[in-house]
Order: structure tokens, then C-alpha cells, then sequence
């Protein structure tokens, strides 16, 4: 099975839909380009991985700063506060992680249980 990164998306803006509700269109536009980021980023591993070039331990490491990074540029959306930004990418990652993880054959997302 291949990740398919527009898929990816669509599942990760449908979890986060509720607490995508109160942005603008402007800020729901970031909120997309970041998660299309993530979802680029999980294919890019499952390339990786397969090619024999990219350890789990880095792909982690790689993928726990896009995470860090995702919640900065969410700060960055006006009207984004921390627990805001935190909820929006845990619901996204949440969605996607139990595919990710079997494609990849790891755990590269860790699911959030808050």
C-alpha cells in the first residue's frame, strides 16, 4: 500500500474540522498548506524507507519537527492559541497515524490520547 498524500489530507481536515470551524478562510488556507506539509512529509518517508535510505530514528526525529513546526505556524494564525493549535494537529495526526504507522511499518506518529 502507498501513502497518498491528497488522501491523507482529506482525512486530517475532516478530524480537524470542528476545531477548524471558527477560522477565517485566510487562516483555514495555512492550516491546509501545513497539513498538505505533514501528509508530503509521511510519502516522503514510506519513499524513503523503502529505498533503504532513511533510518526509523531519523524519520522520527524529522517528522517530530515538522509536528513542532506545524503548531509554531499555527500560533503564527492570528486567534490561534497554543491549545487551540495543539487540538487542531493532534486531531489531524490522530486521523492519520494508524495508516501512516502500517505503511511505514513503525510508529513515525505517535497518537495523542488527550
Amino acid at each position: 500500500m502507498s501513502l497518498d498524500v491528497n488522501s491523507l489530507l482529506k482525512t486530517m481536515l475532516a478530524a480537524a474540522k470542528d476545531e477548524l470551524s471558527f477560522l477565517s478562510e485566510d487562516q483555514s488556507l495555512k492550516v491546509t498548506k501545513q497539513f498538505q506539509s505533514i501528509a508530503e512529509a509521511a510519502a516522503h518517508v514510506e519513499v524513503e524507507k523503502i529505498a533503504g535510505t532513511l533510518s526509523e530514528e531519523e524519520a522520527g526525529r524529522r517528522f517530530k519537527i515538522l509536528e513542532l513546526e506545524s503548531k509554531i505556524t499555527l500560533l503564527r494564525v492570528k486567534g490561534v492559541a497554543l491549545v487551540s493549535a495543539e487540538r487542531i494537529i493532534n486531531s489531524a495526526l490522530n486521523a492519520i497515524a494508524g495508516l501512516v504507522n502500517g505503511v511505514v511499518g513503525f510508529e513515525l506518529i505517535e497518537i495523542d490520547d488527550d
